[in-house]
């Protein structure tokens, strides 16, 4: 069971709610109970949750209560010319602390100060009484019982006082450390009373933002023809107020939360460089590893990758909560998806990786946070992985230190009678068959083509069908192994073409790098 403290001191508090305004009792019904309705906001959450309207009740007994207020915690102004009481039940599930349940939550003051240290006079409450007892200092007991208690969906507060008292219910005082706000978990019956049901004007009066107006089972949110006021309405008339042209659906909104996060993720590959494929939750990504850390994330950085743009509109923010960015999702549909007040870096001390993944599915886009790196991912719509696949992502390697030694160049050979025939300006020659082209070439040492893509800017050759061996360099006898290329090509001799090829140590896939040679121009 959950300790409730009552303290001497006042407590500075961060807000978790919004000024509600003024509720007054009904001093003829002194027994009954009233609603006071609480915004709850989930501070810190990620991902970002919707603010919520609770329903707190209360009652006063044997006083007048002049105002009832919820501006950080619950506050009451009430008088009694004897002794009056202020009972509270208050909503556990609402977000009202960021901490280990089993930690001090609430604070009862009264005129300033902690309840335990509340002075009430023995005697009579007489007029000088009562002035000593308005301006007085803390003194030791006797004090009012003040009671603290527990239900299933309830905090109960039973706070008695003896004169004019400013009651304040204090909760949500370790605004300090940057974790979740959240509420108790309660049986799922007990929503049906703390969560209020209001009308959508009275859930914006309340201060829910219009974006985050919900409507009953059965209705839809519609915009009324004044573009300003959003109604539940149902859900058959919908169709009808919208022909009519005067309701409309309220515009579509691209800032939402993605589909998953996973927090403290881990999955294979995920601390590969470069580009590679990986598998999370079931789903294959290609992925990419951005070539600048989070720290260096720029105001406005568009990357495209496998058909999708993601852009980082604000860069990094850097704010007293740490690393957020916003990252904004483009689709070839056209659709759009933002993602606001990402954490780049998981957790109270934490360099732990994180993982959105998008709502549109086809495909599914993504990106992961891991240590101080950034990983675009895009789903692949593949049941099966190509060898082609997996040689263009090359298990996330991509060399230009050449490690093997490889040498190649393309050349154009045609038969001996075209090519003395041939002028370099005019490569067609009446009678000659059509260009022939090869791919020469060997290593330093031993190497195993597994494929090659090949582009002069207008057309490309590519394959991913060999395992070859190639010759080993020797300078005092060249030794070189010429691949045919297709007989279709638009090329040239004297073409400039940049060479790409899929290279491996020892003839298997996993150990496959993509090797880039940069331009070469075709020769004899």
């Amino acid at each position: 069971m959950k300790t409730l403290c009552l303290v001497i001191i006042t407590i500075l508090v961060a807000s978790v709610l919004v000024e509600i305004g003024n509720v007054f009792a009904d001093d003829v019904d002194s027994n009954k109970w009233h609603k006071l309705y609480l915004l709850g906001k989930f501070t810190h959450a990620y991902p970002p949750k919707p603010d919520q309207i609770f329903v707190a009740q209360y009652r006063i007994t044997n006083a007048t209560l002049q105002s009832i207020s919820s501006t950080g915690d619950v506050s009451v102004i009430a008088n009694t010319v004897d002794k009056g009481l202020f009972e509270l039940k208050f909503p556990r599930n609402f977000p009202y602390h960021n901490q280990d349940p089993s930690k001090m939550d609430f604070f009862i003051n009264i005129n300033g100060y902690g309840s335990w240290s509340y002075y009430h006079p023995d005697g009579p409450m007489t007029e000088d009484a009562r002035k000593q007892l308005v301006n007085t200092v803390a003194r030791p007991p006797p004090y009012p019982d003040s009671y603290s208690g527990i239900d299933d969906c309830y905090y109960l507060f039973s706070v008695p006082f003896y004169t004019y008292a400013k009651i304040d219910i204090v909760y949500g005082f370790n605004g300090l450390i940057l974790a979740p706000y959240h509420g108790d978990d309660i049986l799922q019956s007990c929503n049906d009373f703390t969560i209020a049901k209001l009308p959508p004007l009275k859930q914006i009066e309340f201060g829910m933002a219009p974006k985050d107006v919900t409507c009953n089972v059965g209705f839809d949110v519609l915009m009324h023809p004044d573009n300003k006021t959003i109604s539940c309405v149902k859900s058959y008339a919908v169709t009808k107020l919208m022909e009519r042209g005067k309701w409309t659906r309220p515009p579509l909104d691209p800032h939402m939360n993605p589909k998953t996060v996973l927090t403290n993720s881990s999955y294979d590959g995920i601390s590969t460089d470069g580009k590679s494929i990986v598998t999370i939750n079931n789903q294959t990504y290609y992925q990419t590893t951005l070539g600048y850390s989070i720290d260096d994330l720029k105001y406005g950085t568009v990357e495209k990758f496998q058909n999708v743009t993601f852009v980082f509109p604000q860069g990094l923010a850097r704010t007293t909560e740490g690393g957020k960015t916003t990252l904004d999702v483009k689709f070839q549909d056209n659709g759009e998806e933002i993602y606001d007040g990402i954490p780049t870096r998981y957790g109270p001390y934490a360099n732990n990786a994180i993982t959105l993944l998008s709502n549109h599915v086809a495909p599914q886009a993504g990106i992961t946070y891991y240590g101080d790196k950034i990983k675009l991912l895009v789903s692949t719509g593949k049941q099966k992985i190509t060898n082609e696949d997996k040689m263009l992502y090359a298990n996330g390697k991509t060399e230009k230190a050449n490690p093997l030694g490889v040498l190649a160049l393309v050349i154009y050979h045609p038969p001996d009678l075209c090519l003395s025939l041939i002028a370099p300006s005019n490569m067609t020659v009446h009678g000659c068959p059509p260009n022939t082209f090869y791919l020469k070439i060997n290593s330093v040492i031993t190497a195993y083509l597994m494929g090659y893509n090949i582009c002069d800017g207008d057309s490309c050759t590519k394959t991913n069908d060999l395992s070859v061996l190639l010759p080993i360099k020797n300078p005092l006898r060249p030794n070189f192994q010429m691949i045919g290329l297709p007989e279709d090509l638009h090329w040239k001799y004297g073409d400039t073409v940049k060479i790409q090829l899929y290279v491996s140590s020892a003839n298997d896939i996993s150990t496959v790098s993509l090797l880039d040679l940069g331009n070469s121009t075709i020769v004899p």
